[in-house]
Order: C-alpha cells, then structure tokens, then sequence
C-alpha cells in the first residue's frame, strides 16, 4: 500500500466517529437508521416550505409552520428526558416514530387526492413537533447506553454528522424531485424514511430499560434536571449562550423560501442547494470538530461561532450577490453546529446516569425551546419591514449576545476539563 493510500484511509478514520461506527454494531444500525430518517426529513422540509410560500406568500404564515413544530419544545422540552429516564427507550423511539410517520403520510394522502390545507400542515406540524420532543433526548441518551462513556466523546459528533450529511444530501434531493415531481412524492418519501430507526431501535441489543424512581416525588422527578442545570454555574452558562443563539442565530432557516425566492429570485432548485450551502458548512464543522478534539482553549471556539453567526447574519443582510449568500449560509452552519455540538458534549459529560436525559433535555429547551420565539418574532418583523431589516436586526443584537459571552468565558473551563463546575 502506497503512502497516499496510508493518508488518504488515515484522514477517513480521522472523521468524526469512522472508527466508531465501523467497530461497533449497535452504533452502526443508530447510525444508518437515524441519517435515512434526518433525509426524509430533509427532502419534505425543502418541499414544504416552498409549497407553504407559494401557497400563502406571507413570511409570517411561513414562519407560523416551523412555530408549531418547535413550540412544544418551549412548554415541554425541561420536563421531556423524564420519559427517557424511567421508560423502556426502544418502545419510546417506536412510538415516536411512527407517530411523525404517521404525519408524513396524511399530508402525502391529502396532498394525492387535492384536500391539503394550510391548517392540516399547522395541525401535522404540531403533533410531530410534540413527539419529537420526547424523541430527541431519548435518542441522544441511548447513545451513552450503546458506545458507554469512553467512547462518548467520539460518539456524539459521529451522531450528529447524520443530521449534518442528510442536510448536505436532502435540501438538493428535496428541491429538485419538487421541482420535477412536485410536493406529495417527498411526502410519502418522509413516511418511509421514519422507518429506517424504527428498525434500528428495534434491532440494537444492549438493554435500553428505564431506571426506576428511587421514591422522589413527582415534583422532584420532573425539576431535578432544572435544579441540576441552574445549579451548575458553568452548564447555566452555556444554557444561557445557546439559549441567545437558538433566539437570535437560527430563525433564519425558517425563512429560508423567502429568502430564496424573495431576496435571490431561486427556484425550489435553488431553495434546496442554498440549504445544501448550510448542510455543507455543518459537515464541516464536524470535520473540523474532529481535528481540534485535543485542542485545550475550547471556550475560544463557542466565542468564535457565536461571533462567526452574527456576522454571517450581518453580511446576508446586504449581500445581492448570490455566491456570497452561499458563503454566509456555510458559516452559518458552520459556527451554529460548533457551538450546538459542542454544548451537546459537554450536557452528556456532565450530567449524573439517574439524571442524564433530564439534564439533556435542558439542552435541546435552550436549542428549541427559544427557537419558536425567534421565528415568530422575526417572521412577524419580515413581514412588517423586509427580510433584510429582519436580518439586519437579527445579526446586531446577536453581537451583543457575542460581546456578553465574551465576558462570561471564566465560568466555562470546568466544565471542559470535565468538572462539574456546580457553585
């Protein structure tokens, strides 16, 4: 074997997880099965938001759909890891699953026989948004359970690259079987595509039960990962920092039709290769991740991806140019994933095995929990003014957030050490 063969297997073990995923099985099928199911997903949600904008041509009622989707993160996300932690997780992924399966499906069928309205996508949205409440932090605490915590670190960037490939892969499949062959196809694709962790779920073999309550109170089950997380200066510090980005960084993808087409004059072919552009940067991201993995002034890097976002935002904001729209939109899924993924390990490190989906689900609150609000707020304030002006506001007071992180960076190394950081 040659030497450029050496380095070119050396730098495919070097992305995130390879190596995980290669050796072991149970990780392999949650792999496989989570990466099919975020790719249906993706090729609806390019489908969708293009159908929802040209159906109703008001940013706010687009907006209004990615609302109800996230809402019941804001209302249940704290108190949504407490089913992770006492019931059985492959029965909750099944159950989950097939409920936005499920959702898929009716929209795919009312779309075929010509009785799809605006509401049914409110109502669809709402129920799959309620389940994947409960799904996400199930999910993410059974990969604790498969790799165990020495590999934990390796893992969850290998995990998250599902979601950062199917956002590479999705948005450009999604976008141009829209435009050939239009929103209900990619409907029914989603429907079947749930069915690839269904299968997973059912196929791992290390146990999945829940713990048992060890005779607390209802009460304290269902505020102990509240109390934990606000309790720990350094893991409240980094809730607070996602929480500003998930508020103020993101919403833009909810707008992500108008931008195309209002802004940029795109087609669903150009809607879907613009997501592509923030897929890639994700992607990135996670590569990049893996090549810092040792790298000890990690706080530097949360401070660099919030600044990284509020200038990306800024930039969008006054560019007409398309390709650098396309490079705003790659840093954008770049600095968004390094602050979330990096966030993500640092709640599954930290956290006690009794309250691990519950201090988990305090991360997914500050992901989504804030997101709804942004979405609206900003959605409501395109429509009022112009996107620009919503972008342009989005990205200054994002800087602020930047700024003030900046000065909170001495409550964050303990945690990145791997200490508790608790006051």
């Amino acid at each position: 074997m040659g030497s450029s063969d050496v380095e070119k297997r050396s730098w495919l073990l070097n992305l995130p997880g390879i190596g995980l995923i290669l050796r072991n099985r149970d990780f392999r099928l949650l792999w496989l099965g989570t990466f099919i199911s975020f790719t249906g997903a993706q090729i609806q949600g390019v489908a969708q938001g293009y159908y929802v904008y040209e159906l109703t041509g008001d940013k706010a009622k687009l907006a209004l759909v990615t609302f109800c989707l996230m809402v019941p993160f804001t209302f249940l996300g704290p108190f949504s890891g407490l089913a992770s932690d006492l019931i059985n997780k492959k029965l909750l992924m099944v159950i989950c699953m097939s409920i936005m399966a499920c959702g898929s499906l009716f929209l795919g069928v009312a779309s075929t026989f010509g009785f799809l309205e605006y509401w049914h996508l409110l109502a669809v949205a709402l129920i799959v948004g309620t389940a994947q409440t409960v799904e996400a932090p199930t999910r993410q605490s059974m990969i604790r359970y498969v790799v165990g915590d020495q590999n934990l670190p390796e893992a969850i960037p290998a995990q998250a690259m599902t979601f950062n490939l199917a956002r590479v892969a999705g948005p450009a499949i999604g976008g141009i079987l829209a435009y050939q062959f239009g929103t209900t196809l990619c409907f029914y694709i989603n429907a079947v595509s749930f069915m690839g962790l269904i299968l997973a779920a059912l196929a791992i073999r290390v146990s999945l039960e829940g713990s048992k309550p060890s005779g607390e109170s209802w009460n304290d089950l269902l505020l102990d990962g509240i109390r934990y997380t606000f309790r720990t200066q350094s893991l409240r510090t980094l809730f607070v920092m996602e929480s500003c980005t998930s508020l103020l960084g993101v919403w833009y993808l909810s707008q992500m039709p108008a931008i195309a087409k209002s802004m940029f004059g795109q087609t669903e072919l150009g809607l879907g290769n613009m997501l592509t552009a923030v897929g890639v940067g994700a992607f990135s991201s996670l590569v990049t991740l893996a090549a810092i993995a040792k790298f000890k002034e990690r706080t530097l890097v949360l401070l660099v991806a919030m600044s990284g976002i509020s200038v990306a935002l800024l930039v969008l904001s006054l560019t007409t140019s398309l390709i650098l729209a396309y490079c705003c939109l790659f840093v954008l899924g770049f600095c968004s994933v390094m602050q979330f993924n990096t966030t993500n390990t640092l709640f599954q490190l930290n956290s006690p095995p009794k309250l691990r989906g519950r201090v988990l689900s305090m991360h997914f609150w500050a992901l989504a929990g804030l997101a709804p609000v942004g979405i609206m707020l900003f959605g409501w304030l395109a429509e009022e003014t112009t996107l620009r002006q919503s972008l342009l506001i989005g990205a200054s007071v994002m800087m602020i957030a930047a700024c003030w992180a900046v000065t909170q960076r001495h409550r964050i190394p303990a945690v990145l050490e791997g200490g508790n950081g608790a006051e």
